[in-house]
């Protein structure tokens, strides 16, 4: 399954001119001139990676190299990648393979927007799985921004930001701090409470036994707006579910399942159910001006949002010839997913 997205709309804008001040070391941040893309990069030394950015020499590349999207008068803003944290050392044969969080810093004043992908791109991760990099950068620090899936012994961010700097994070065998609750704790707060809640449909029959039974699933905890950072525009979010794999748009989701009768061992007399598994997807949606930015949530009622694995079971009884949705599905026969899958692929945007 590969599937890419680059959303972004060019706009050539000039932005309010950053801070003269030096900033502090940042580990695996390293500048380069920006006369050609790097395609790879060397750790800095290990500062911590959730200090400031490393200090950016001069450039004189104008500021519209790259697209920018400002209500600000001409000048230079540093836009900084940081390597957050890992789940494990990067490598190209570990299963799964760890996710590595990036979080980013733009140090002007106004958004910025960076939708060029040789001007914001990654190395030495999966491409089949589609991280969702942010296009837009608001002003401030944003962490994390996103995770990518290693597909290498290294996994590198590298921005080129509007300063004409070329910024690289990496992850690898000296560089891979380990992920917790208070790294993770982001920077933009969700107070979301994200579930997916059925309801039986009634029957045409009601006297007579089913043999079938149609449930509605949908979504429910999550508002009609996006959680984007300060000074972007929160859009309408995506939200589908997948039903067996197969991605389901319009919620909410009518599901059809058919009721069989088996013998469970542990049960004492044969039980009626039918099932189906479910995943429930969000890709939340910010703007700035004409420009869209996507992305996958990170806050803590999500997990790793879009990966398969997060998955739960519906599942109905027949109980004394009436269908009942058993929460605790004791009866359903559940299998839960392992292996090295670790694909997110976005729907309907």
């Amino acid at each position: 399954m590969r599937r890419g997205l680059v959303v972004g709309i060019l706009l050539s804008v000039s932005l309010a001119a950053c801070s003269d001040d030096a900033p502090e070391a940042v580990q695996a941040v390293t500048s380069d001139a920006a006369t050609s893309v790097p395609t790879t990069s060397t750790p800095t030394t290990s500062t911590p990676a959730t200090s400031a950015p490393a200090e950016s020499s001069p450039d004189t590349t104008p500021s519209s190299a790259v697209d920018v999207a400002s209500s600000g008068t001409t000048g230079s803003a540093a836009v900084v990648p940081e390597l957050l944290c890992t789940t494990g050392v990067p490598s190209a044969d570990e299963i799964p393979p760890p996710d590595v969080y990036f979080a980013v810093d733009n140090q002007g004043t106004t958004p910025i927007v960076i939708d060029d992908p040789s001007r914001s791109f990654l190395t030495g991760a999966s491409s089949d799985d589609n991280p969702l990099v942010p296009t837009i950068f608001a002003p401030g620090r944003r962490s994390p921004a996103f995770l990518a899936v290693s597909d290498a012994d290294s996994v590198s961010w590298t921005i080129i930001g509007p300063d004409g700097q070329s910024r690289t994070a990496t992850a690898d065998a000296t560089h891979a701090p380990e992920c917790t609750d208070e790294l993770l704790g982001p920077t933009v707060p969700d107070p979301r409470t994200p579930k997916i809640e059925y309801a039986l449909v009634p029957p045409a029959d009601p006297a007579a036994t089913p043999t079938q039974v149609a449930v509605t699933a949908q979504v429910t905890g999550v508002p009609a707006s996006s959680v984007c950072p300060a000074g972007l525009e929160p859009l309408a979010p995506v939200i589908w579910l997948t039903v067996g794999g197969d991605p389901v748009t319009a919620l909410p989701a009518v599901i059809t399942l058919d009721l069989t009768t088996h013998q469970e061992s542990f049960a004492p007399a044969q039980v009626t159910t039918g099932q189906a598994s479910l995943n429930y997807y969000l890709v939340d949606r910010c703007g700035f001006g004409t420009a869209n930015s996507e992305s996958w949530p990170m806050g803590a009622a999500f997990g790793s949002m879009g990966f398969d694995g997060t998955d739960e079971t519906l599942c109905v009884e027949l109980i004394d010839g009436q269908p009942v949705i058993d929460p605790a599905a004791q009866h359903c026969f559940h299998l839960p997913l392992t292996g090295g899958q670790r694909i997110r692929t976005p729907v309907g945007i």
